[in-house]
């Protein structure tokens, strides 16, 4: 008499078991890289807030006189220390009624409350 088969349902049971592990792995790692912010280099979205921030940052008395960002465009950034970033930014600006459109580098660091740009 033939000893029954547990190999097929053992292989199974086993596949399961990896498969759910891999599943949470993956999903730990997923949540602690949204946590820490994963590192590198400002986003598009990141450099939209850090200068959008820094514009409010300017006395209503001034405002007429800085000129006013209308869009900003990430071109590239290249690590300048641990925590910061110089990127080429293409930016739009308007002051006196008057448009103008260029590319300059602007140093953003990242700060406790998320990316800033520096002076």
């Amino acid at each position: 008499m033939a000893a029954p088969s547990v190999s097929a349902s053992y292989a199974e049971d086993i596949s399961m078991k990896s498969f759910t592990l891999t599943k949470t792995i993956l999903l730990l790692a997923f949540n602690a890289c949204i946590l820490v912010g994963c590192g590198g280099e400002p986003s598009q979205h990141d450099i939209e807030t850090a200068v959008a921030k820094q514009q409010q940052g300017i006395p209503k008395e001034m405002q007429d006189l800085i000129p006013q960002v209308k869009n900003v465009k990430k071109v590239g950034c290249k690590a300048d220390g641990d925590k910061a970033y110089i990127c080429d930014v293409e930016m739009e600006v308007s002051q006196l009624g008057k448009t103008q459109k260029g590319v300059g580098p602007v140093r953003f660091i990242k700060a406790s409350d998320g990316w800033a740009a520096s002076k």
